[in-house]
């Protein structure tokens, strides 16, 4: 079988109607690219909204534990999606959380 690769976007949004869309390339399993914005076809969509997405911005709580909540919502590829909560989980949750809040705010 051959180690996921394609694109996840993650959809944060809050009740005013703010909304952060971000987004990674997963090539044998493993991000190799990152961004903020909508891409035109992801292979896996994430969203989560309000004190949901709050909580995964803030680092409180890990994406595969808010997927498993039922907190953060997931539709597609499930290898992919597998490989994508393994990158943001353990010993990498805080790099991922600090990446994500630079990408949330507009860095690169």
């Amino acid at each position: 079988m051959a180690d996921p690769g394609g694109t996840v976007a993650l959809t944060l949004a809050w009740p005013a109607g703010q909304e952060k869309v971000l987004h990674w390339r997963f090539e044998g399993g493993r991000p190799v690219a990152d961004g903020a914005g909508p891409v035109e076809q992801a292979d896996v969509v994430l969203s989560a909204a309000g004190p949901d997405a709050e909580s995964l911005l803030s680092g409180e709580v890990e994406p595969s534990v808010a997927y498993m909540r039922g907190r953060l919502k997931a539709a597609g590829d499930g290898a992919l999606l597998l490989a994508f909560l393994e990158s943001t989980s353990g010993d990498r949750h805080e790099a991922w959380v600090e990446r994500v809040r630079s990408l949330a705010a507009g860095g690169r």
